[in-house]
């Protein structure tokens, strides 16, 4: 039995851009979820919030990071102990029989070796709002108050991907060609393309 349960996808969008923040804070200074946005994130304190966005290859969106009904799985207990958010169209292969379970998609990322950490967040509320900036939704989940990373996970297909992708635009940039920007619009990510933010609640920093 899987201990982690999947929550509503996010959408098709193609990038990402998440913001992470305590709850506490945005009741402190009377802002709303609908608000946000790095002009306003820029006078709040470092520490209290995370912003990402998805990121891009000399000015280009890549494929690789196409978001694409990015599911979102926690754990099922109450008071949330890991949080995963897919933020391309690899989490997806779940669906089409390619994994059991979410924990075999695990199995071939990062998650249990070195996870690439994005920022880190103070938790004070025991409450992180999940802001998603393109479809103006936002989600909360109750979490321990404490000090935590974000990471990134990934499985090999992606670190793939998107190194023949950045060849694919290096060759393009350079020559100029319609010929090569016709290669790279037609690059198709091999599969299951995985990629994750992460959040674990159990490691209080």
């Amino acid at each position: 039995m899987t201990k982690y349960k999947k929550l509503n996808p996010n959408g098709k969008f193609a990038e990402c851009w998440y913001i992470f923040i305590d709850q506490e804070i945005l009741d402190k200074n009377d802002i709303s979820y609908e608000s946000l946005n790095s002009k306003v994130l820029k006078k709040l304190p470092k520490n209290k919030y995370i912003e990402y966005v998805s990121p891009s290859y000399l000015g280009e969106t890549l494929f690789t990071n196409e978001y694409s009904n990015g599911d979102i799985y926690c754990s099922k207990s109450d008071v949330i102990e890991e949080l995963f958010i897919s933020i391309n169209n690899g989490i997806s292969e779940i669906d089409n029989n390619l994994f059991k379970n979410f924990e075999d998609i695990l199995k071939i990322t990062n998650y249990a070796s070195n996870k690439e950490q994005i920022g880190n967040i103070n938790i004070s509320s025991e409450k992180l709002v999940c802001f998603n900036f393109l479809k103006s939704e936002s989600f909360v989940v109750n979490v321990p108050n404490g000090n935590y990373s974000l990471y990134e996970l990934f499985d090999d297909t992606y670190i793939e991907n998107i190194d023949n992708e950045k060849k694919l635009i290096n060759k393009f940039t350079k020559s100029n060609s319609s010929e090569e920007e016709e290669q790279w619009h037609q690059f198709v990510p091999k599969e299951p393309n995985l990629h994750f933010l992460y959040f674990d609640f159990k490691q209080n920093k």
